[in-house]
C-alpha cells in the first residue's frame, strides 16, 4: 500500500471521520500514538532502501522510541489503520506481521520465542493493555485479547481470549 493511503486509514482509526491536512497536523503534534505510527510508516519504508537510507531509518527509529515511548521495529509489517491509543511500552518485534485496522493498547509486547518465531495478527484485532503475545501464534480476524493476558497459542476468529495462559472466554458465532 502507498504511504498516503496508509496514513488516511491511520487517521480514520484515531477517530477522524474525514482526514484533512489540519487533522493530520493536530494528530502529529498532539497524539503520541499517531506520531509513533507516522514515524514507523516513514522509517520502515526507508529501511527497505540502500545502506544510507537504512542508517537514516535507524536514527529515525531511535528518535521515535525516545519521543513516543514505544518500540516498533522497522522490519515489522504493519497494515493500514494501525492505532496506538496509549503507545507507552508497546513493543513490536522485527518479525511480527500485523493486519489492517488493528488497535494495540499500552504495555503490549509482540515478540519472539526461543526459536525466533514471531506472532501474526490478522485484521480488525484489538489487544488490550499489558498483554504478551510470543512465538508462532496467529491472532485471527476480529478477535479481542483481554488485558494482562499471555497468548502462546492461536486464537480463533471472532472470539475474546483472556488470562495467563489465554483461554477463549467468548466466541461470536
Amino acid at each position: 500500500m502507498g504511504l498516503i493511503v496508509d496514513l488516511k486509514e491511520d487517521i480514520r482509526m484515531v477517530g477522524a471521520k474525514s482526514p484533512s491536512v489540519i487533522r493530520f497536523l493536530v494528530l502529529l503534534t498532539m497524539d503520541a500514538g499517531f506520531l509513533a505510527v507516522f514515524l514507523y510508516r516513514i522509517y520502515s519504508r526507508l529501511y527497505r532502501c540502500n545502506i544510507l537510507c537504512k542508517v537514516l531509518a535507524k536514527i529515525l527509529w531511535r528518535f521515535s522510541v525516545f519521543i513516543c515511548g514505544c518500540y516498533l521495529q522497522p522490519q515489522a509489517k504493519i497494515g493500514k489503520g494501525f492505532c496506538l491509543p496509549h503507545p507507552i511500552g508497546v513493543v513490536v518485534g522485527e518479525g511480527v506481521t500485523i493486519g489492517e485496522f488493528v488497535k494495540v493498547y499500552q504495555s503490549v509486547t509482540l515478540g519472539q520465542d526461543s526459536c525466533n518465531n514471531y506472532p501474526a495478527i490478522q485484521d480488525r484485532v484489538t489487544i488490550f493493555a499489558a498483554t504478551t503475545i510470543a512465538g508462532k501464534v496467529t491472532i485471527n480476524a476480529r478477535s479481542i485479547v483481554g488485558a494482562n493476558s499471555f497468548v502462546n497459542k492461536d486464537v480463533p476468529n471472532d472470539c475474546t481470549v483472556a488470562g495467563a495462559p489465554a483461554k477463549v472466554i467468548r466466541q461470536i458465532n
